[in-house]
């Protein structure tokens, strides 16, 4: 059987049980540009990439195929027949490559998972018609650079945050270095911001947070139980409301912001820290900043503010200097790099993070 190309629509189980349809193998059908329907039982978590070319998807195409979990849609579909993923009730993440918005008939996505994610191009809100926003929990314009996530705005001063990993259904885990800048399509964006939980619940180990980020949001970090260092860069002007609550496995803290802004301090409710870790974690300050972290709202209630860095950190950098000498985060110098976050001093008398995993 021959069907041309310009077919632009095929009715739902036009084909079904024809000798042609009985012959194909279980899976995706395509007919022509059309994604016509899905063949046989669909496994358990099943997740499928439509291809690209096709325009259209059918009526009903893949209706109560309860095995789908995630859905690509390719930059080349134009439009989704009603009912398309109608009762797909494990249907939780759909991506959706188009710039240009999507049209979809009646009923395509209800009945989907209630926690449903829709991932679309950064700056594509608005092309997407409004009816799109009523079938999905979470709507993003994240992308996704060596393994972390980004929120990325056009403003004149174009800048990046960091976000939590929702499409992959699980917190950030490991060493987590993030970098100063990502590039998309040519355009680089400064990384300014955490947002907020974006690492919540993180079985993260260490975190290099770069010179540049501006705001750490509320509950970025909440919950790393598993974090044994953080280190703030100078360029920080807020950190939001229980940023690092139950981070209380943290053995230091090193805070470079030489003016220090307030926080929220002990026993407050949406306090940065817990009370064990104002209490028991020693905060590290520039030299001659002390006195005024003791006299800032929230940084005034850590009971050992140490005034000057044991390592001589000034910023948080990398180099390609020889390596002179290894320290771990409370200043003690190691005979040689050991596993999770340290400070190298360079021959060049740069001081850096280093992480070994």
């Amino acid at each position: 059987m021959v069907i041309p190309d310009n077919i632009a629509s095929i009715g739902s189980s036009a084909f079904d049980e024809t000798p042609w349809f009985n012959h194909l193998p279980d899976g995706v059908i395509y007919i022509g540009k059309v994604v016509y329907t899905y063949k046989g039982d669909m496994p358990k978590n099943t997740k499928i990439v439509l291809n690209e070319g096709a325009e259209r998807v059918s009526d009903y195409a893949f209706y109560e195929c309860k095995g789908l979990t995630s859905v690509l849609i390719p930059n080349s579909v134009t439009s989704i027949g009603g009912s398309a993923f109608r009762d797909c009730s494990n249907l939780a993440t759909v991506i959706c490559m188009s710039k240009k918005g999507v049209e979809f008939g009646m009923y395509a996505f209800f009945g989907i998972d209630s926690t449903a994610v829709l991932s679309l191009p950064p700056f594509c809100e608005e092309v997407y018609d409004d009816d799109w926003y009523d079938y999905f929990k979470h709507v993003i314009t994240d992308i996704k650079v060596d393994g972390l996530y980004y929120n990325i705005d056009d403003d004149d001063d174009g800048t990046a945050w960091l976000e939590d990993p929702i499409l992959d259904r699980k917190p950030y885990s490991g060493d987590i270095v993030i970098p100063s800048s990502v590039t998309y399509e040519g355009v680089v964006y400064p990384v300014v911001g955490i947002d907020n939980g974006a690492f919540e619940n993180a079985t993260i180990k260490s975190v290099v947070i770069p010179d540049g980020v501006r705001n750490i949001d509320d509950r970025s970090f909440y919950n790393c139980e598993e974090l044994t260092s953080i280190t703030i860069p100078k360029t920080v002007r807020s950190i939001g409301e229980s940023a690092f609550m139950y981070c209380d496995e943290v053995e230091t803290l090193v805070c470079l912001v030489k003016n220090p802004f307030p926080i929220k301090g002990k026993g407050e409710e949406g306090a940065v820290f817990s009370n064990y870790f104002f209490n028991n974690v020693p905060l590290y300050v520039p030299k001659g900043t002390a006195d005024t972290y003791r006299e800032t709202e929230g940084w005034k209630d850590f009971a050992n503010i140490v005034d000057g860095i044991p390592t001589g950190i000034e910023k948080v950098g990398y180099s390609d200097s020889k390596v002179m000498d290894y320290y771990d985060m409370s200043g003690r110098r190691m005979s040689k790099a050991h596993h999770g976050i340290g400070i190298i001093h360079g021959s060049d008398g740069t001081i850096r993070k280093n992480i070994i995993k």
